[in-house]
């Protein structure tokens, strides 16, 4: 809002130990609690971005769920959202103080969100489990050769 932009609703899903004092401050918000999995089809249809305040996430399945509905995700550098978010092509990796001037550049940007938007599904779409699992042992076959085993 202090910089201009005022034509925006937050939709806070699920649960969690800041939930009480968003529904608080938040003044354009809407509070719906958890979904079920057929209604984030819909919802994710209607996002421009998603973010991702967690420092603590493991991997980020909603992120990668977002970006394969081609929405551009914002993500803290702190988890494993991180690796997941392209910065600067499939969404942001902000810190805290950031986190708003990662949010207002793609509101303000409507050439950079529609690449975002196009390279999150893109992205998104080559990640697979497998390719997860290869990433893990080549990094276990670069140990073990640093270390002579």
């Amino acid at each position: 809002m202090a910089r201009g932009i005022t034509n925006f609703r937050f939709l806070i899903i699920g649960h969690g130990k800041e939930e009480g004092w968003l529904r608080q401050h938040l003044r354009t918000r809407s509070s719906p609690g958890c979904f079920a999995a057929a209604t984030w089809g819909a919802l994710t249809r209607i996002w421009i971005y998603l973010c991702s305040l967690s420092h603590t996430d493991t991997f980020g399945n909603v992120v990668l769920e977002a970006l394969a509905s081609g929405v551009p995700a914002i993500v803290t550098p702190d988890g494993g959202p991180r690796y997941i978010v392209r910065d600067g092509e499939t969404g942001s990796v902000a810190t805290d103080e950031l986190f708003s001037a990662a949010i207002a550049r793609i509101i303000l940007d409507p050439e950079l969100h529609a690449q975002m938007r196009v390279a999150a599904r893109v992205y998104a779409q080559s990640a697979s489990w497998d390719s997860v699992f290869e990433g893990v042992y080549s990094t276990y076959d670069e140990v073990l050769a640093r270390h002579g085993r």
